[in-house]
């Protein structure tokens, strides 16, 4: 009976949740020495491993064919010597396709593959702390970039960890500059430079972008979350000039 109750209880253990932390590891000499299927299957494993599990139930019944599926990692820490500050996750799409037929005659019940993935870059600047800084900003598994959701708003689109830093700062210091008068052109659609960029600033980023032509200058466009659209620009080492506008963006709803 002890016998019986010992393996129940081991069976049991067995079927319970595995933490992240207790995900099974690799090395490279187990992958110079071992079976290529062991492999392959530790690969799969740490590639799921790396995306945070997401409920795709819906109430709703489906009618379109399932083309795409989206997975984002847990954020982690960009940049070197731990004092960036700089988060990154990245964001992969799963492409699908129907395993028979055309895709403009698939529905909801069509059988798909994956045949192709898309990816991108979403960043997030903290404010660290001293004692936030060096190997504890640098730990990837419970450091503060761990800690985020996937979902936060502060995180933004860029092409690079790079372009994160240099537009992140360059947006920092024409608010500074604004608030301290020091800005000789801003052009904005409503109110003053002061209030319009300091509002653009305390609101979420959507994305930012390079937008030098000509070499020795410095731009960067930068879209908020409401739509708003501030391009700051510096030529040859010269003054700040900052241009806020509203866009005007058409949406249109997809059917599930």
């Amino acid at each position: 009976m002890r016998i019986r109750a010992y393996a129940m209880l081991m069976l049991a253990a067995l079927m319970l949740p595995v933490p992240a932390s207790a995900q099974q590891t690799i090395s490279k000499a187990k992958v110079r020495q071992q079976d290529p299927s062991i492999t392959d299957a530790q690969l799969r494993d740490q590639l799921w491993g790396l995306f945070r599990k997401a409920d795709r139930r819906s109430p709703t019944q489906p009618t379109q064919p399932l083309t795409g599926e989206r997975l984002v990692t847990t954020p982690y820490p960009a940049g070197a010597f731990g004092t960036s500050g700089l988060c990154r996750m990245d964001v992969v799409v799963m492409k699908l396709a129907p395993t028979q037929g055309l895709l403009r005659d698939a529905d909801a019940v069509t059988p798909m593959r994956a045949y192709g993935l898309e990816s991108s870059k979403r960043f997030l600047v903290l404010s660290l702390l001293p004692e936030e800084r060096g190997d504890v900003f640098d730990d990837k598994w419970n450091g503060p970039c761990a800690r985020l959701g996937q979902d936060d708003p502060r995180f933004f689109r860029a092409v690079s960890e790079e372009a994160a830093r240099e537009g992140h700062a360059l947006l920092r210091r024409a608010a500074a500059e604004a608030q301290a008068g020091k800005l000789p052109r801003c052009d904005t659609a409503t109110g003053s430079c002061v209030e319009a960029l300091s509002a653009f600033v305390a609101r979420p980023l959507e994305s930012m972008w390079n937008c030098a032509t000509e070499e020795g200058a410095t731009c960067y466009r930068f879209v908020g979350k409401d739509d708003v659209e501030a391009r700051i620009w510096q030529v040859s080492g010269g003054s700040l000039h900052v241009e806020i506008t509203r866009l005007v963006v058409l949406r249109h709803p997809r059917p599930d």
